[in-house]
């Protein structure tokens, strides 16, 4: 969630792949580019905001529910892709019947 030109468009085209793919299970993340990274240091050419960022958060992924979010596109602001990324990753995991660092619930 938040790469570079998200848009709700390609929002709603990954919840559309998940319902039609319906994976055992998923990895879901926030984009954060590294830095050093063309995108990092350059993040106009990728349509991407990149938000300073405290270092002690420059490499985690975070906790569910404590995630944060840095980045923004021109067509979703950050606070946009948190919500988006909190919504959708709760209703993946419904729909899937899937926790995080657990096997497929359906085997």
């Amino acid at each position: 969630m938040g790469l570079p030109g998200e848009t709700y468009e390609t929002v709603e085209a990954t919840k559309r792949w998940m319902e039609e793919v319906h994976p055992d299970k998923f990895g879901f993340n926030i984009f954060m580019p590294y830095a050093g990274t063309p995108v990092y240091s350059n993040p106009q050419n990728y349509d991407l905001i990149i938000y300073d960022i405290p270092e002690e958060h420059s490499w985690v992924k975070g906790r569910q529910g404590e995630y944060q979010c840095y980045v923004a596109t021109s067509k979703l602001s950050s606070g946009e892709i948190l919500r988006l990324f909190t919504e959708l990753f709760e209703y993946y995991t419904h729909l899937i019947n899937w926790r995080p660092g657990v096997g497929s619930l359906t085997n």
